[in-house]
């Protein structure tokens, strides 16, 4: 009888161990507006999974608002790229009106590397998507999601 306590004591301090580290585990989801992932973007999430290997990581080409959870992430980054100065960004505009503005991060590219999307409330990256604006952007968004997932 005592062998099957020890057993099943164990059995019990390792599964509340798995079950403990899976609430510790954070998530992030990342959403590719129209399936659009240029190498830029790719290089963006590629860090992110690089970066934040014991983070859940959900990523989404083809966004279905009936089907995605936004309170089941720590963090949402959406990302776009800038076409005719947002008049016809119209999905980019809903989901920065809809999600929580306090988790979510929008990743906009553009031509110019001069424009900045000056929608107020929301937190933007802007870019150009050159190799060169890389470490910078990256930059941005890597203390976004450490800032979201402590």
């Amino acid at each position: 009888m005592k062998k099957i306590n020890f057993y099943l004591g164990f059995f019990l301090f390792f599964f509340a161990l798995s079950v403990f580290s899976d609430l510790q585990a954070k998530s992030i989801a990342v959403i590719y507006i129209k399936g659009k992932v240029t190498p830029y973007k790719k290089a963006i999430t590629d860090s992110i999974i690089t970066n934040f290997p014991n983070d859940k990581i959900l990523l989404i080409d083809h966004f279905d608002k009936k089907t995605f959870k936004p309170q089941d992430y720590q963090a949402i980054i959406v990302m776009d790229q800038l076409e005719a100065w947002t008049l016809f960004n119209s999905q980019l505009k809903k989901l920065s009106k809809s999600l929580d503005a306090n988790k979510t991060l929008f990743l906009v590219t553009a031509g110019d590397p001069d424009w900045i999307w000056k929608k107020k409330g929301i937190t933007a990256v802007t870019s150009a998507s050159r190799e060169d604006k890389l470490p910078s952007t990256w930059n941005k968004v890597k203390i976004f999601l450490e800032e979201k997932l402590k």
